[in-house]
């Protein structure tokens, strides 16, 4: 009885966690099936607003010299708040990490 108290009780608190990040992911995955609903008509190998946004200012800073924080706050107003988040999280991902991925591409 202790072994099966002592288990369940691991197992409650692991699905305690999955199930904060569960939650989330079916919060997401819901979000992407409204999308995906709503934009049927249009071809699978579509680029998201916000993958086309964090792009455009990627390819900005780098051949610009352009800062990303002023054009991260433009976003404001052409993208929903999911998109946008989406875009900061790219554009300033890849600007952190931009010299070990300059390394492994050279590699």
């Amino acid at each position: 009885m202790t072994k099966k108290g002592a288990g369940g009780a691991k197992r409650g608190a692991t699905r305690g966690r999955g199930a904060k990040r569960g939650g989330s992911v079916r919060a997401k995955g819901a979000a992407a099936s409204s999308t995906n609903a709503s934009s049927a008509n249009a071809p699978s190998n579509a680029v998201s607003p916000a993958r086309r946004a964090a792009f455009e200012i990627l390819r900005r800073v780098e051949e610009e010299g352009a800062f990303a924080a002023p054009l991260l706050a433009s976003l404001s107003v052409e993208l929903d708040p999911e998109d946008r988040a989406l875009c900061h999280e790219l554009v300033l991902g890849v600007l952190r990490r931009q010299l070990w991925l300059d390394r492994a591409l050279a590699h």
